[in-house]
């Protein structure tokens, strides 16, 4: 009996070093180190940051699909190796050039934004709050967020999907309302594929989300992702 309490003991010691790891590493671009970039974990469903030194640590294990992401810079997308857990290692950004219209010069450039960027952005939103916290290590982790079980794997499948539709930052017109603004940045295959809506369902969806008083307000926020986050909210409301 007392063999195999020690042998039990030693089993559970084990499993405890050995069955987690991370992969640790720095995000640079021209080797400058990059701070605030979403290191996403696709497969595990959760997301870091790197700190100002562009360093971070994630969960992951052999075979993960980790993707960084961050404003005016190409997403990179990587296989973790066994080699790269828990070893520190060096990625690299490449950043995205600015299209100026007709050589005109503009004081807000726009910036060609892939759709896939705006996808990881929802997946860096997953909570990890039911996770155990380590003191004193930088995690980066957002305290809330949309429930992937909830939204389903379709925001995963997204990352994948090469859309030929490309969302500009533009801020809304002056004077523009909510519901034009929603048609004009939103395509209706967003909202068949996206938010599980009926076609005949999406105008009657659009004006619900326009009386919230929050319509307005996100809308003026000038950015893309704000309006999705709010669409995304209104339809766990919107009885079909």
């Amino acid at each position: 009996m007392k063999r195999f309490i020690i042998f039990f003991t030693l089993f559970l010691f084990h499993s405890a070093i050995f069955g987690q790891s991370n992969l640790h590493g720095l995000v640079r671009s021209n080797g400058n180190a990059i701070a605030n970039v979403d290191v996403v974990n696709v497969t595990k469903k959760i997301a870091k940051k790197t700190n100002d030194k562009g360093v971070f640590s994630i969960a992951a294990v052999a075979g993960d699909e980790i993707v960084f992401v961050l404003k005016d810079y190409y997403e990179k997308k990587i296989r973790v190796s066994p080699e790269q857990l828990n070893s520190n290692v060096a990625f690299e950004l490449e950043k995205r050039g600015i299209e100026l219209q007709e050589l005109e010069i503009d004081k807000s450039p726009k910036i060609n934004t892939d759709m896939s960027y705006e996808s990881v952005k929802k997946a860096k939103l997953e909570n990890e709050q039911s996770k155990a916290k380590v003191i004193g290590v930088y995690t980066g982790e957002i305290e809330y967020g949309v429930d992937f079980v909830e939204i389903g794997n379709k925001v995963i499948k997204f990352l994948d999907r090469q859309l030929a539709r490309k969302f500009e930052k533009d801020a809304p017109s002056k004077g523009e309302s909510f519901k034009n603004y929603v048609k004009r940045e939103f395509p209706n295959d967003f909202f068949i594929t996206k938010l599980n809506l009926k076609e005949n369902e999406i105008d009657s969806f659009i004006d619900f989300c326009e009386n919230d008083l929050k319509a307005k307000h996100v809308t003026d926020k000038n950015g893309v992702l704000d309006v999705l986050d709010f669409l995304i909210e209104k339809r766990k409301q919107f009885k079909n």
